[in-house]
């Protein structure tokens, strides 16, 4: 099992912790700082989270910051923070799916920020530098629409947690008349309280806002890159630094044509047994060898001389291998072979996947509840009427005596035992997390491969965590709350429910 280093104090990062059904937080020395008390407790973003709290049939949801409750639970639907600067709430009128919706505004401290409750709120973007903070922007720009469909447009302060100016406010038949591609500037027009048509432009940079009258017509946008000429190079030109000599095949009008190197195409007379099998049967022009089949067996036609049928299947394997079977006391054995026909994988594998499957929660039928189950991970498994290839995506899955092997293409075995399962998660869920990595399944316990950018190499590299988790890692955040290189993993039961956090050295955070 590896670890991550890190460098930090572990008290000060505080981790959801569950007991019996309830949650609350935790430090890194088991101690508690908010007792278990809310129904759900999820990882927003930096040192925020989300509190859920059951009601009957109502779902509340508040806010809490390190260790402190800044939002009571209440009917809400979403918040979205910017840390230490301003928070955007969004409130539901009523628990029916379809009740109205109202957009608060609060300070970076949970504090409702006077008059500002909108039909419509959206951040359009940020500018300047904190005073408190060098590395958080200083004030946000904000488009709103209020109850009577009004729209306007102001400036919030994050330090001193209020509106600094609005813009415009309660202006009818507003019209965005075109936004930049490059760039955030806005074009836009509308009526004033005094009935007097506007015409505006709002710029927004890193340093601050503008917003000023123009007049005339909507510039054209600007044609970036104009100036510039692409010099196109033919194929004739460019070098290859290795030259290989290969078969071309293709079939016409029911003819084999072949050649090589620059040589004419000549028809090939081959037995009437002989089926050639192409890559994409629509598209039938391949170079290398072309495999065929001939009495149920299977061989290739090398330099347009067929080999023996010596296999019971072949399959091209993506763009480098062939995948061949043999059967043995009823039963098929597969391997891999190279293009020159060099064994890359020996024939003693039940199947070989080149896309490996993926772990996905499917409905139960007639529950609330999901199955974990093992789906495919490549729409084209077998040969098929369209395609004669099987794709090859990075890892393969070798199966052999109800073990799965993971290896590389070219025959590297990257462990030296087998597991119960591998696969790639197919879990989506939205927010700041990380879902793309490969699980690993051994004696009913999880573990899982994942990329992280190391920052000594400058580059990425894959660590292993080992099957230690009871439940299934459905996402890691990294650089967990502010720290950097810090992992913290979702666990999830079979059933699809949210589990627990675990550390990526197996401990969980549950009780």
């Amino acid at each position: 099992m590896l670890t991550f280093s890190v460098g930090l104090n572990a008290q000060d990062v505080l981790i959801p912790y569950k007991k019996a059904d309830k949650f609350g937080l935790i430090d890194q020395n088991a101690q508690i700082k908010i007792e278990p008390k809310y129904d759900q407790l999820n990882w927003l973003t930096g040192k925020y989270f989300i509190s859920t709290v059951n009601e009957g049939n109502t779902v509340l949801h508040g806010l809490i910051h390190k260790d402190k409750e800044i939002i009571k639970p209440q009917s809400s639907l979403i918040y979205r923070v910017l840390p230490d600067m301003m928070i955007l709430g969004v409130l539901k009128d009523g628990a029916e799916p379809n009740s109205p919706l109202r957009y608060l505004l609060y300070d970076s401290n949970g504090k409702k920020v006077e008059s500002a409750e909108f039909k419509k709120l959206e951040l359009m973007g940020t500018a300047g530098k904190s005073s408190q903070n060098q590395n958080r922007p200083k004030y946000a720009l904000l488009f709103s629409e209020d109850f009577q469909d009004r729209p306007g447009i102001f400036v919030f302060d994050g330090d001193t947690g209020k509106i600094k100016e609005w813009y415009f406010r309660e202006v009818t038949d507003f019209k965005l008349l075109r936004k930049n591609k490059v760039g955030d500037t806005f074009y836009f027009s509308y009526v004033d309280s005094k009935k007097k048509e506007q015409k505006k432009i709002l710029k927004i940079t890193k340093e601050n806002f503008s917003f000023e009258d123009f007049g005339g017509e909507v510039p054209e946008p600007e044609i970036i890159g104009t100036d510039k000429i692409t010099e196109i190079k033919s194929k004739e030109t460019v070098k290859s630094g290795k030259h290989e000599k290969r078969s071309l095949y293709k079939g016409e009008d029911g003819k084999i044509l072949y050649r090589k190197d620059s040589a004419e195409f000549r028809q090939l007379e081959l037995p009437k047994d002989i089926e050639p099998i192409f890559k994409y049967t629509k598209i039938k022009n391949q170079a290398g060898d072309l495999i065929y089949k001939s009495n149920g067996k299977f061989g290739w036609i090398r330099d347009g001389v067929p080999t023996e049928t010596d296999y019971d299947s072949i399959t091209y394997f993506g763009n480098d291998y062939y995948l061949v079977c043999l059967k043995k006391d009823n039963q098929f054995k597969c391997g891999t072979l190279s293009h020159d026909l060099q064994p890359v994988l020996p024939i003693e594998y039940d199947s070989i996947l080149g896309v490996m499957n993926r772990f996905e929660f499917e409905p139960k039928k007639g529950s609330s509840d999901f199955e974990l189950k093992m789906k495919p991970g490549s729409g084209n498994m077998k040969p098929d009427e369209i395609s004669y290839v099987q794709p090859v995506f990075r890892n393969i899955v070798g199966y052999k005596d109800g073990k799965a092997f993971l290896m590389s293409p070219a025959g590297k075995q990257m462990f030296s035992s087998g597991f119960d399962e591998v696969g790639r998660n197919g879990v989506n869920l939205p927010g700041e997390i990380e879902t793309d990595f490969i699980v690993l399944k051994k004696d009913g316990l999880y573990g899982l491969i994942l990329t992280v950018y190391d920052a000594e190499s400058g580059s990425n590299v894959q660590q292993t965590i080992e099957p230690v988790f009871t439940d299934y890692p459905a996402f890691y955040i990294k650089n967990y709350y502010e720290q950097p290189g810090y992992i913290l993993f979702g666990l999830y039961d079979e059933k699809g429910h949210f589990s627990a956090y675990a550390s990526d050295f197996g401990v969980v955070y549950a009780d």
